[in-house]
């Protein structure tokens, strides 16, 4: 039998050797007197699932999932690092050889440690409505004694209603802004401000449909306002819907594209300064109404400038 379990571990080495780039750890063939198991196992096991995980061991002669197990540099021990339940019950079942993933490097405590604590906590979570139906399917008594059900996990299977929902993948867009440290409390009351405001309407949580929207009211901010960064577009786009909010102004648009301060950017070849907001909106109107006439850009300033 030792001839045999020599000769298996000649051929797992080469496994080894053929998987050492691909694979940190080793295959090996491990008898039940080598193990040691770990003085303080934060992950515990029922009586009943201990015994149900003890007989399909017994029932296979063998363990269906690999343990972690660690060689102890000061006496050549396997210390089980993962899998103790499971090497356990191959022991009670039995079963004196399993084949087990090994490290055989120096493993310091911090390491040992974290890598048992880690291969606790990372585990997935069971769908529950997929779990019944998968459960429902089972029509052996065997098959299911070897899923390792509790009686009462069992009855609560067969009696859950669970109402089928499908779920569609989550589609969403994303918007980064960056707030620098000053800005950080200026957004906090213009936005507890906007609530205020607010608190008399209906108030909607956003949805991705209206993502574009969002989109072309900062496009809006910045060509209006001159303004290059989307956070400060941001800032503006707030500024103006709270003063619409607080009816400092009548027209959102308007507002959305000329800000809420009493000047606006008037910018006109290499000239660029600061006007009234009154200023702008008489050229605006009088361009405007030149336009509906015919006038191009250039003819509407050329004849404001010959009557002015």
């Amino acid at each position: 039998m030792e001839e045999e379990k020599i000769e298996i571990q000649k051929m797992l080495d080469k496994l080894n050797s053929k998987l050492s780039d691909v694979m940190p750890h080793k295959l090996y063939l491990a008898s039940i007197s080598e193990i040691d198991y770990l003085e303080k196992n934060a992950r515990y096991m029922t009586k009943e699932k201990f015994a149900a995980l003890t007989h399909n061991i017994s029932k296979d002669s063998a363990l269906s999932s690999v343990p972690l197990v660690y060689r102890k540099p000061e006496d050549g021990r396997l210390l089980v690092l993962s899998g103790n339940h499971r090497i356990k019950a191959a022991a009670q079942a039995g079963v004196t050889e399993f084949l087990v993933l090994l490290i055989d490097h120096e493993l310091t405590r911090d390491e040992i440690i974290k890598i048992q604590l880690s291969h606790n906590q990372i585990s997935g979570q069971d769908d529950e409505q997929i779990l019944r139906e998968l459960f429902q399917e089972l029509q052996d008594v065997e098959a299911i004694l070897y899923t390792g059900f509790t009686s009462e996990e069992i009855q609560k299977l067969k009696s859950a209603d669970f109402t089928a929902i499908k779920e569609e993948p989550l589609y969403y867009e994303e918007i980064s802004l960056l707030f620098l440290p000053e800005d950080v409390p200026r957004l906090r009351e213009l936005f507890k401000t906007i609530a205020e405001g607010a608190s008399a309407h209906l108030i909607f949580a956003g949805r991705v449909s209206e993502y574009e929207s969002i989109l072309q009211g900062l496009i809006a901010a910045k060509q209006g306002q001159n303004i290059i960064n989307s956070t400060l577009a941001f800032f503006a786009m707030a500024s103006v819907v709270n003063e619409y909010l607080t009816g400092k102004v009548d027209n959102l648009q308007e507002a959305m594209e000329e800000g809420t301060d009493e000047t606006v950017t008037f910018t006109l070849g290499a000239t660029r300064k600061r006007i009234s907001k009154k200023t702008a909106q008489v050229l605006r109107k009088t361009i405007k109404e030149m336009a509906d006439k015919g006038m191009d850009l250039d003819a509407s300033l050329l004849s404001m400038a010959e009557n002015k």
